[in-house]
């Protein structure tokens, strides 16, 4: 798209819960995007340099319409449920690519007797929600890189 290519990671790179403390299902906030952002951001500048990498937008409107936390810009990310439906079968063409329960940026709603429920992709690759502070869900690496950046599938 526009000489980029969308990339995901091909295995779980973490386990942890999409907000310890917080108990809230806002990805702007969340411990996911710190960890995606910060450590893992480093780590990837290291292999594809920072210039490859384009950010992307992430729409954190409530799955019910409930409202929305407004749009978020990454340079890694996790997929919104609308990510996922778009790219449905190329990512369940990936062998045990719902092999776990992982993680979407989308907020189940934002009602306040469910503001910690988040959707997340269950085991059989259907649409789920969970609380934030669940801990052992997957979180997949989602970015975007310039088309003609070189990247070596140790990656």
């Amino acid at each position: 798209i526009n000489d980029t290519t969308k990339v995901i990671s091909k295995e779980i790179e973490h386990n942890m819960a999409f907000n310890y403390n917080d108990r809230s299902n806002d990805y702007y906030i969340s411990d996911i995007r710190k960890l995606l952002n910060n450590y893992d951001y480093s780590y990837m500048i290291n292999h594809v340099g920072k210039d490859n990498i384009v950010p992307t937008q992430c729409d954190m409107g409530a799955i019910d319409g409930s409202g929305s936390y407004g749009v978020t810009e990454d340079n890694i990310a996790i997929l919104s449920l609308g990510e996922y439906r778009k790219y449905h079968d190329i990512l369940n063409a990936i062998p045990k690519f719902t092999s776990q329960p992982q993680w979407l940026s989308t907020p189940m709603s934002m009602q306040d007797r469910a503001k910690t429920f988040v959707c997340a992709i269950g085991k059989d690759g259907i649409i789920e929600y969970m609380n934030s502070s669940v801990q052992d869900v997957g979180v997949r690496q989602f970015l975007t890189l310039k088309s003609s950046t070189k990247v070596s599938k140790d990656l």
